[in-house]
């Protein structure tokens, strides 16, 4: 997107840490932090790394926020936005973010 896009890019979607209760935050973001969230996700999922619903066909576990060091490699300036209430850490608190790359050349 970055490379064929003239000024911006804007991407929203999920952010797994976010969602559900306290208590599965605090779990996943520990999963995540100790770099067991692939693993966990696979044993999780059956062997596999993906999932399946009839709504949104396959997927994979994503949060938007761990690109965030390689859209600024791309030299983006980035803006973030949550797209549902949130508290002061959208990491922790928000399930769905959105970002705003603007290239700066």
């Amino acid at each position: 997107m970055s490379r064929v896009a003239r000024k911006a890019i804007f991407i929203s979607d999920a952010n797994f840490v976010g969602m559900g209760s306290l208590c599965r935050r605090i779990v996943t973001h520990s999963i995540t932090a100790l770099g067991l969230w692939r693993p966990f996700q696979y044993v999780k999922n059956g062997f596999k790394t993906w999932k399946f619903n009839q709504g949104d066909g396959v997927w994979y576990s994503y949060s938007l926020l761990n690109d965030v060091d390689f859209l600024r490699s791309l030299g983006l300036e980035l803006f973030l936005f949550t797209t549902k209430p949130t508290g002061r850490n959208p990491y922790w608190t928000c399930s769905h973010v959105a970002i705003l790359g603007m290239k700066m050349t």
